[in-house]
């Protein structure tokens, strides 16, 4: 019986991968440059709509766009995007959500929470 249940993990695992899209390195360089000016740009917009004053906004997301790792930003969310055909991320309305919502809480609220105080000034 374990043999089986193991044959199954396997195949399962196997037939997983299939899932994933194969994209090319030019489109995943694209996507993170395009992702990355998108979410500093909607995060600026965002917090000067909820009243925030400017240049302590600018400063923030400057700081945060520093302290940004790509490298750590892929690792933890191209498991997610490959699975999805571009179609499917425009069409998806929790998209951002699966693949980019614990990287974004970590990197805001665990990695760059003393930043937080640029915000207060």
């Amino acid at each position: 019986m374990k043999k089986f249940v193991s044959a199954l993990l396997i195949i399962f695992c196997i037939s997983a991968q299939a899932f994933a899209y194969n994209y090319d390195p030019k489109f995943k360089r694209e996507f993170y440059d395009e992702f990355i000016a998108n979410y500093f740009q909607a995060l600026q917009e965002s917090l000067i709509r909820e009243g925030f004053k400017q240049n302590p906004t600018y400063e923030y997301v400057a700081t945060l766009r520093a302290r940004l790792n790509r490298t750590d930003l892929e690792k933890m969310t191209w498991g997610c995007v490959s699975k999805y055909s571009p179609e499917q991320m425009k069409k998806s309305k929790d998209f951002t959500e699966k693949c980019f919502g614990d990287w974004s809480y970590k990197f805001m609220f665990e990695k760059n929470a003393d930043t937080i105080q640029i915000l207060k000034r």
